[in-house]
């Protein structure tokens, strides 16, 4: 389940305070524009939903620098961070998620076509210093139907514009599996 930043309110607040309690319900993700502060009441859910047994989830790192995804990776708990990519600019998060074994979802179409910080061409973007540096990484479509591309065209980028290989490849693949709540 998906959540912005600003969503405890109302009937927003009713389903957030409730949905850790859904048996069918995986986990929760944190969205919206990623400047919006963490509000008091989001550690809290978090907490209460990974002692319920959900994956945790946030989307950072993509418009906010690094320290936005420590903060949600030390303060929610998470160990997925949708996108993450800008946390290559401070060593130390990239150091942060090998140790916390922290997952970026990352989407390499959408950060360029969005054009995220210092992602001008496919060349620039971060995912082959943060696959080198050890940093778990599965490879996402984003929303195909804004963006217009598909998952395939995801990992041909990879491999013509970053020379990833084709064991690399099935690295990153077999990372998306690894990584799927049981």
């Amino acid at each position: 389940m998906g959540m912005c930043h600003d969503d405890y309110h109302g009937l927003g607040k009713q389903l957030i305070d409730d949905c850790r309690n859904w048996t069918e319900l995986a986990g929760i993700d944190l969205h919206g524009p990623e400047y919006l502060p963490l509000e008091s009441w989001t550690a809290r859910i978090w907490r209460e939903t990974a002692a319920a047994g959900k994956e945790l989830k946030a989307h950072a790192g993509e418009f906010m620098p690094a320290e936005f995804v420590r903060r949600c990776v030390e303060e929610l708990g998470v160990r997925r961070i949708q996108h993450g990519v800008r946390c290559v600019e401070d060593p130390a998060v990239v150091d942060l998620l090998i140790e916390k074994d922290v997952t970026l979802d990352v989407c390499p179409i959408s950060n360029l076509k969005l054009q995220v910080e210092d992602i001008r061409k496919m060349s620039d973007h971060p995912i082959r210093q943060l696959f080198d540096a050890g940093v778990r990484c599965t490879i996402n479509s984003d929303d195909p139907f804004m963006f217009g591309n598909t998952l395939s065209e995801e990992y041909y980028a990879l491999a013509t514009d970053l020379n990833f290989t084709h064991g690399e490849l099935a690295q990153i693949a077999a990372n998306g599996f690894a990584v799927i709540p049981t």
